[in-house]
């Protein structure tokens, strides 16, 4: 399977994350309210990337970068083993063709189908940021995992 990766334009990117279904897993009570107001980020140290390959789309990654050799990944409405396949292809794109030698994913505990994504596509568990984000009025914790080239 060939799978292609371009820039994803500011509309497919906003179509996918204020995705009703999407928006009620990825947003925090902070944020909750803020799905018709959102807007992508323009910073050019965030990259929206579009997946797909012969049988169509993917999944959208979001990749942000903390510092010349730190990115951290998202992934937005893609998961199966197309998916998996998907982004661990753009974490080894992101170690051959930048200076990234690491990528991060925070993602709340309660997200366990994210959390088992991010671990199939090679990302391992090494910290637990306890109690720092509210969903529905209550604290979780958020796992952070990572990955080194």
């Amino acid at each position: 399977m060939s799978i292609e990766y371009s820039l994803a334009s500011p509309e497919l990117v906003r179509e996918l994350v204020a995705d009703p279904r999407h928006w009620e897993i990825a947003s925090d009570d902070f944020m909750q309210d803020g799905r018709e107001e959102w807007q992508p980020a323009t910073d050019s140290r965030v990259l929206y990337v579009a997946a797909s390959d012969q049988q169509g789309a993917i999944g959208l990654y979001t990749l942000v970068c903390h510092n010349a050799v730190m990115w951290e990944m998202h992934c937005t409405q893609a998961f199966g083993s197309r998916a998996e396949q998907a982004a661990r292809g753009l974490i080894q794109r992101m170690f051959e063709t930048t200076q990234c030698r690491r990528i991060i994913a925070l993602i709340p505990a309660y997200n366990r189908l994210a959390v088992r994504h991010a671990e199939r596509c090679g990302l391992k568990r090494f910290a637990v940021n306890e109690r720092s984000v509210m969903k529905h009025g209550e604290l979780h914790d958020q796992i952070f995992l990572g990955i080194s080239a």
